[in-house]
């Protein structure tokens, strides 16, 4: 099966890549390893970073009346109508009982949406609405593809599936996520720095009692080398008319017991009473590869976008302006027939750009 494009994954990335590749009249494959895209299986923030500031040279808007997600200086938008909730600070604890607030909570609350530090979101709503965005333009989704590798062929790339099936394109973008299986079947990951394997693993939860509910909270609950650290986070989303929250904490020994590490947070730490009439609602994890980020994300007509060549995590916001770059990248190629890394160039010249000079990985 032949295609101008081919993109695997379809989280914020490879939606975005493809939808702006498709409005351009590309003839598209999006390959999912999931059967439903928009089901959030691994644990994920799902923060808009930022409403209030700069990142990677945007400053990213939402536009709510309207349902839109924009990115002004890109020249875009996304759309998205499904809930939010305004955070209004920052706050780290140490274990020995001392904090940080990163702005003022009372002072921001009544302020409203002008003193929010940001917002979250329904990463699912967000990515059930780019599906359908794709399938109406006339990408072909297949879901349920587990991408394995990819290879040159001619002057295309042929992308491989574990279940065994085969797809060509003059392109592909990669945007299979931090375990890229295309980036190591390809051997990008040779000689980039591996930095930990994180494990996170927590709970979204009811009922807590803190101060300062509509905050990020960033307890450092033990002391050490590194130190336990957990993060609880305000969802976009009620349950049964409740607010509810993510906690969860994050391990870089795969080897400990989270659900000990997690117990010892919520049950025996400083924070015990944040947990006393707390409910348990799903559990959610994940572990993760923390690369150094790819400094050429692009070999043998294959892109590479968001988080595979990423280091940890790109955000919602960098991973969508990247697969709309890479998308973009690939359209103005396919026009002047430039099949190559000339193709590419303008891609590679936005990564080094927003990212490599704007983001320093090594704060990870």
């Amino acid at each position: 099966q032949k295609y101008d494009l081919i993109v695997a994954g379809a989280g914020p990335a490879g939606l975005t890549a493809a939808k702006m590749a498709a409005e351009n009249g590309l003839s598209v494959a999006l390959l999912e390893r999931k059967e439903r895209p928009q089901e959030i299986l691994r644990m994920c923030g799902m923060m808009l970073v930022t409403l209030t500031g700069n990142y990677m040279g945007e400053r990213l808007t939402h536009n709510k009346p309207s349902g839109l997600l924009g990115f002004p200086r890109h020249g875009f938008s996304l759309k998205y109508d499904g809930p939010t909730k305004d955070f209004f600070s920052w706050e780290i604890y140490s274990p020995g009982g001392e904090s940080i607030s990163f702005g003022d909570y009372a002072a921001n609350v009544r302020q409203g949406r002008a003193g929010r530090a940001s917002a979250v979101y329904h990463k699912g709503r967000l990515l059930a609405g780019l599906v359908e965005e794709c399938k109406h333009l006339g990408v072909k989704l297949f879901t349920g593809q587990n991408v394995v590798r990819a290879a040159k062929d001619g002057e295309g790339v042929v992308v491989h599936t574990a279940g065994g099936r085969a797809f060509k394109g003059m392109f592909v973008i990669a945007a299979d996520g931090r375990q890229s299986r295309i980036a190591r079947s390809m051997g990008m990951n040779k000689g980039r720095r591996l930095y930990a394997t994180v494990t996170s693993v927590g709970y979204e939860m009811t009922n807590l009692d803190l101060e300062h509910p509509y905050a990020l909270h960033q307890p450092l609950f033990k002391s050490g080398d590194p130190p336990m650290m957990g993060f609880i986070v305000p969802r976009a989303w009620d349950h049964e008319g409740e607010d509810v929250w993510l906690v969860m904490i994050s391990n870089v020994n795969m080897q400990a017991d989270h659900e000990g590490i997690f117990d010892e947070l919520t049950l025996r730490s400083r924070f015990a009473p944040w947990f006393k009439k707390a409910r348990k609602i799903r559990r959610c994890g994940r572990t993760g590869n923390m690369y150094a980020p790819l400094f050429y994300p692009y070999k043998d007509n294959v892109l590479f976008a968001g988080d595979a060549g990423w280091c940890q995590e790109a955000e919602m916001t960098g991973a969508v302006m990247s697969g709309w770059k890479a998308g973009n990248t690939v359209v103005f190629a396919m026009q002047e027939k430039q099949y190559g890394a000339a193709g590419a160039a303008p891609y590679l010249a936005w990564w080094q750009s927003a990212y490599l000079d704007k983001l320093d990985y090594n704060v990870f």
